[in-house]
């Protein structure tokens, strides 16, 4: 994720400029606290990021295990139909 990587780069460089000696007190942390902040937005966006791949995954899921359930129901009436028919030329 291109955002993800960008705010990664503005994270670096706000920690960068919260540890410079150069900066005064008052403006590192000032620094330190953009730096949090940007860690939280990323911290936030990845889970967003993980809730929606794992609900896209579990509808994946929940579709193939339909689609299983579907083929053995065919399958099933297809090995009832076909005893039944046997059955019945057994009989006959």
């Amino acid at each position: 994720m291109k955002l993800i990587k960008h705010l990664e780069e503005l994270f670096n460089l706000a920690q960068a400029n919260a540890k410079a000696e150069r900066v005064g007190l008052p403006q590192r942390e000032k620094w330190a606290k953009v730096a949090a902040f940007i860690a939280q937005t990323i911290n936030s966006l990845t889970q967003a990021f993980d809730e929606r791949a794992f609900d896209d995954n579990l509808k994946k899921l929940e579709s193939l295990i339909e689609q299983a359930k579907a083929k053995a129901a065919g399958t099933g009436e297809a090995a009832t139909s076909t005893t039944a028919s046997t059955a019945s030329q057994g009989s006959s």
